[in-house]
């Protein structure tokens, strides 16, 4: 993929948030993951990513190691009649329910932001100018802290929810035969592109969409199938 649709996938960051989306869209509780079920959707989205190339789908591909790892460990734990085995989903268990944590209040950081953000600041007052300086020096800087106050004050964007993405594709597509995904979604925050990424992998699998890359690293285009 080009520069900007590098998700950050720093301690498996971007594997993680596919698995929080997989459990939140089954509503099952985070201590309570149906891993054989999971499993499955979780290998079948690899092997999507990697029919279309997707770049770091490698790093996705460790993860379904993982779980697979953790799936056979659970095999054995469940003919285990004393129950003094610890659950060999507890450590991914804590790993996700961290990872919710700093989603949830990086979202809250970010909505305080954009409600600071359109908080009108004092006004300019102009201070006297000193005979002994050029009247420009004080024109550039007063220009500077303006540029630099601007650059501040521009609000990130929203977090959308995955119902909101669902609904801006499908309306997309019923304006359009076909959208480049990153050309529309690359701006809206990498949240949100990740999120769009989920949701639009999702739809291709229902069969509502098609997905094509005709050049490696290139534009993703969507197309509504019909």
């Amino acid at each position: 993929m080009r520069e900007d649709f590098r998700i950050s996938i720093e301690n498996f960051e971007g594997p993680l948030e596919l698995l929080l989306y997989l459990v939140r869209k089954k509503e099952v509780d985070i201590y309570d993951i149906p891993i054989l079920e999971i499993v499955r959707e979780y290998q079948e989205w690899v092997r999507l990513m990697e029919r279309l190339n997707l770049d770091r789908a490698g790093e996705f591909s460790s993860m379904l190691a993982t779980l697979m790892v953790i799936k056979s460990k659970m095999l054995l734990y469940e003919e285990l009649e004393e129950g003094n085995e610890e659950d060999p989903r507890r450590e991914l268990q804590e790993k996700l329910a961290t990872y919710a944590k700093f989603l949830k209040g990086e979202e809250f950081l970010e909505k305080r932001y954009a409600v600071a953000s359109r908080m009108f600041s004092r006004p300019w007052i102009e201070p006297p100018l000193r005979q002994d300086f050029p009247p420009e020096i004080f024109r550039e800087l007063k220009l500077l802290m303006f540029r630099k106050k601007e650059k501040v004050q521009v609000p990130s964007p929203g977090i959308w929810n995955l119902e909101n993405i669902r609904k801006e594709i499908t309306s997309l597509l019923k304006k359009f035969r076909r959208f480049g995904f990153l050309s529309h979604f690359r701006e809206k925050g990498w949240k949100n592109l990740m999120g769009a990424f989920f949701v639009l992998l999702d739809m291709a699998k229902e069969g509502r969409l098609r997905i094509t890359q005709p050049e490696p690293f290139g534009e993703i285009w969507v197309k509504r199938r019909g």
